[in-house]
């Protein structure tokens, strides 16, 4: 890039005449080192913002250049890490970074890091006991978790009970029942007991002289999983 400017003017000659020479100005994002006659770009990393630069400045920490020639640095984003005078890096898997960062950190518990973005949170019914996760745990059966970024499961209370990967605890059906923590699956309600409600520990035994009912016109106990008081009577 040239243009051009008087630099002398003879008046010694006795002419009034002005002696005109080339003077090479380099744009923003290239420079010109001492004595060459062309200009050179600013590589990744650094960069120029003025016209007539003779060296381009390194980008500080926490920013970068991801290009030659560049007039200004950039901010670090999110998941990317810039220890300056260089492009921006991606954050591995397990770690990830605020933004205009120039280092990593390692995931936080109840979260997970895919690599290149901030961390996330674990969904309800999973969980992540550990920092620098690339990925979260499941809850296993009998045990559940209700909120995001949870650090462990919590057993199913009394009367309940789950399946794998749960964010809430069911209460058993009438007819059965679960007893103590942690449960899987509940119990059906045993002969000459029922049970009318759900979410219960215990099954109701059949009144005294009334555990019996008529099956093809044989009185038989209550059956296996009865949900009421009538199935413990003869018809």
């Amino acid at each position: 890039q040239t243009s051009t400017d008087v630099l002398h003017w003879d008046a010694a000659a006795g002419a009034a005449w002005p002696i005109v020479f080339p003077l090479l100005i380099c744009y923003s994002g290239t420079w010109m080192k001492s004595g060459d006659k062309t200009c050179t770009d600013c590589v990744i990393g650094k960069y120029s913002e003025a016209c007539g630069g003779f060296g381009c400045t390194a980008c500080p920490p926490a920013t970068y250049s991801s290009a030659i020639r560049s007039t200004a640095c950039k901010d670090c984003e999110v998941g990317y890490y810039c220890v300056g005078n260089s492009d921006r890096s991606p954050c591995p898997p397990g770690q990830f970074s605020e933004a205009k960062s120039s280092s990593c950190m390692n995931c936080t518990k109840g979260h997970y890091c895919p690599g290149a973005q901030y961390q996330v949170p674990c969904n309800p019914g999973q969980f992540m006991n550990l920092t620098g996760a690339t990925a979260c745990y499941v809850c296993q059966a009998g045990k559940y978790a209700s909120l995001f970024a949870a650090w462990n499961c919590t057993l199913c209370p009394n009367g309940t009970i789950s399946q794998r990967q749960a964010s809430i605890c069911t209460g058993c059906a009438a007819g059965k029942y679960a007893v103590g923590r942690g449960n899987k699956e509940c119990t059906f309600c045993g002969e000459d007991t029922y049970q009318p409600f759900t979410g219960t520990t215990v099954c109701i035994n059949c009144p005294l002289n009334t555990g019996a009912r008529n099956i093809m016109g044989i009185c038989a106990g209550a059956c296996e999983g009865s949900i009421t008081k009538l199935d413990c009577l003869c018809a």
